[in-house]
């Protein structure tokens, strides 16, 4: 015996499994995703992944030689910081779309989205879906028996 149900849930499962599939698509993209940055006067170009990391350094001219090793350092530093920046532009921008609604992409991947508000500690069903739980899926819940 069917339940009424039965049509929302299989409604609710091909939901549930194009959100998987756009998901990993969303997931393969960011695996594909770099940046690179070039430092001014082109002493240096990095070029990192999706989370952050060195993928490339690259110097496309000689002026790396003509300064004092703390200076590159420095400078290396920063082109490597500025690439990073740009590729988490690049995820927040990717990931927005699949976010729900109310969240902010960017708060959400640098760890300081206040959650509280979209994801309550203790969630309860709506009434008819307890009621559905309470009669189990084989009972006519709508009906009323």
């Amino acid at each position: 015996m069917t339940s009424p149900y039965d049509e929302d849930i299989e409604r609710s499962l091909g939901e549930y499994r194009d959100q998987v599939s756009q998901l990993a698509q969303t997931a393969r993209r960011m695996r594909e995703l770099t940046a690179s940055a070039t430092a001014p006067r082109r002493t240096v170009t990095a070029t990192v992944g999706a989370q952050g990391e060195l993928l490339g350094l690259e110097f496309p001219t000689g002026a790396y030689r003509q300064l004092p090793p703390a200076e590159l350092a420095s400078i290396i530093v920063a082109t490597v910081a500025e690439a990073r920046r740009e590729v988490a532009s690049g995820v927040t921008e990717l990931i927005a779309p699949s976010m729900p609604s109310g969240f902010d992409a960017a708060a959400v991947l640098a760890g300081s989205a206040d959650l509280s508000g979209v994801l309550p500690q203790d969630p309860q069903p709506a009434p008819a879906v307890q009621d559905y739980l309470r009669r189990g899926r084989g009972g006519d819940a709508r009906a009323g028996g």
